[in-house]
């Protein structure tokens, strides 16, 4: 993942073979509280990705770097976890109909409801 800093901002090139959209949005997301984050396509292979802090003020090389390496984390977290997403659906989607396989709704009694004790729910 190349990283370059432009006018203050960081602008990282993603590579879309390895990391699709939804990844990339998920895993970008939760930078929005403390950056302004804009996400282009450049071309077939590429998205720009432009991180600018949210308060307008630039972006330095140390800055540039910690963040860059710690995007390059999150994504793969969040690659992971849409690789393991994608690989759980069968079961997730066989637990759901187990568990609702068996549903019945509750039979309705016919009888009255006694209390040897005198209770009578319907002087309630």
């Amino acid at each position: 993942m190349n990283y370059d800093l432009n006018n203050g901002s960081l602008i990282i090139k993603v590579d879309k073979n390895i990391y699709s959209e939804d990844v990339l949005y998920k895993c970008l997301y939760w930078y929005t509280n403390k950056y302004t984050v804009f996400i282009e396509t450049k071309d077939d292979h590429y998205y720009s990705v432009s991180i600018k802090l949210a308060n307008d003020l630039s972006v330095n090389e140390e800055t540039a770097k910690q963040l860059n390496e710690q995007i390059l984390r999150d994504l793969i977290d969040f690659k992971l976890r849409d690789i393991i997403t994608k690989e759980t659906q069968t079961v997730r989607e066989l637990i759901v109909a187990k568990a609702f396989a068996n549903f019945q709704i509750d039979p309705q009694y016919d009888f009255d409801i006694s209390d040897p004790v005198g209770f009578n729910p319907d002087n309630v």
